[in-house]
């Protein structure tokens, strides 16, 4: 077995070890919720992941893809409502998170979807609703019409794009920044807590939503070691070249799609929500008033609703209980 190798900063080797010692009824819901986290090799990359405690492969699994620069952390605040009757799983992105961050140039957005196809079958998932945000989303899509062409273990049931990226759009300015090798060691020089407020404080509309807790989640991880390098590749690949040629497949999508955008996102406006639903046959868009680029985060309640009562608006992909998975 391969052995890794962890470098990650003090602050978060300490927390980690706090919360292994820490007794369970002491721990917040976050760190309960991570408390069932692993890793796994996939291919010659430790991905890191975790999962809800009713998690099964006898069960339809929704897994959970973040966003640009976010983590599996991004999903924290409607894991708990998910996980009662869903089997979820989370990962860090390559070059995200706690996933590994090689030094090379496998940062395109079909890198990180075959990333994505060859986790599943590490963890010999069999069905599977992909639900992606933003740069997530995009990779979500990905991961899904690649797959159309591939013959695998795994089924992918349904669709889930929060704010999905997926045409041609105008970069934000945080993609835009650590693009450029100039402006992201300008942009590196500040405290990455103040580079995170600055973040959220553009995409979120719901600016009370913005706690010193979400600030320091996004923060953590803007400088562990590889970091850099691997947002600023990421940045450079986020549009396929043969973008037209993935566009023209979306009308072959086959299974369910829910879109949910936020009415004031400023990243990716919903006009891309609607040309999706207009060019994938039969999918759902839904728009939340008063909202910003990150549904989940800004709005979990209705963005968990809104998710559970599109599960279970078609039979094909009702999810089990843990209780009916042990059946």
């Amino acid at each position: 077995m391969r052995k890794t190798k962890s470098l990650l900063p003090s602050s978060l080797v300490i927390s980690t070890m706090l919360i292994a010692c820490t007794p369970k009824s002491l721990l917040t819901s976050s760190e309960r919720m991570l408390e069932n986290t692993e890793k796994i090799a996939v291919d010659e990359l430790t991905v890191n992941y975790t999962y809800s405690s009713n998690f099964s492969k006898k069960s339809k699994t929704l897994l959970l893809i973040h966003g640009f620069g976010a983590s599996l952390e991004s999903w924290n605040d409607i894991v708990p409502s998910l996980e009662k009757y869903n089997s979820i799983v989370r990962l860090d992105l390559r070059g995200h998170g706690l996933t590994d961050k090689p030094k090379d140039k496998q940062y395109k957005i079909e890198d990180q979807a075959l990333l994505v196809i060859k986790f599943i079958k590490a963890l010999q998932l069999k069905h599977i609703i992909l639900v992606g945000h933003s740069y997530g989303g995009g990779i979500a899509l990905m991961t899904y019409l690649i797959s159309m062409d591939m013959s695998n273990s795994f089924s992918i049931d349904g669709l889930v794009l929060i704010a999905s990226a997926g045409y041609k759009q105008k970069f934000p300015f945080f993609v835009e920044a650590v693009k450029n090798p100039a402006t992201q060691f300008i942009s590196n020089m500040f405290p990455s807590t103040y580079r995170a407020r600055v973040l959220l404080k553009n995409i979120f509309l719901v600016q009370s939503q913005i706690t010193e807790d979400r600030v320091e989640t996004y923060a953590k991880y803007f400088d562990v070691p590889g970091a850099h390098y691997a947002i600023s590749q990421c940045a450079l690949h986020l549009i396929p070249e043969d973008l037209d040629f993935w566009i023209s497949k979306y009308k072959n999508i086959s299974v369910p799609v829910l879109l949910i955008w936020g009415q004031q996102d400023s990243v990716i406006s919903t006009e891309t929500g609607k040309r999706f639903e207009g060019d994938i046959p039969g999918a759902t868009l839904v728009i939340f008033p008063n909202t910003g680029h990150v549904p989940h985060e800004e709005r979990p309640l209705l963005t968990y609703e809104t998710i559970q009562n599109f599960l279970g608006s078609f039979k094909c992909c009702l999810l089990y209980t843990s209780d009916a998975a042990d059946e």
